[in-house]
């Protein structure tokens, strides 16, 4: 954990008032439970969505540019695979990675 005594107000956040009614301010050294409080499940059916979203955007671009992005988009779709259980991301990662396949010769 970080020290933050001594340390000026800039690493303090708003207050949060935490579903149990408790009212404090987050500072590095809060829990992951704190700041999960603040995310809903409409906040994160809002990020699969937007993720899905750019996922078939790439998809969709030439071949051209698919190759070109390639490089900078490839790491972090590899890395859908393994942490997220939306079959709707999923779904857009497998249409990826099959077009880099067949992009590449490889199917």
């Amino acid at each position: 954990m970080y020290s933050t005594q001594g340390q000026s107000s800039i690493l303090k956040h708003k207050p949060v008032v935490s579903k149990k009614g408790s009212k404090k301010d987050l500072t590095l050294e809060d829990d992951a439970e704190a700041v999960q409080e603040r995310f809903s499940v409409n906040d994160i059916e809002h990020w699969t969505s937007t993720v899905v979203s750019v996922l078939n955007m790439y998809y969709g671009l030439s071949d051209d540019m698919f190759k070109l992005l390639l490089p900078a988009i490839y790491p972090s779709t590899v890395e859908l695979c393994v942490n997220v259980t939306d079959n709707r991301v999923r779904s857009a990662v497998k249409s990826i990675l099959e077009k880099v396949g067949r992009l590449k010769n490889l199917i």
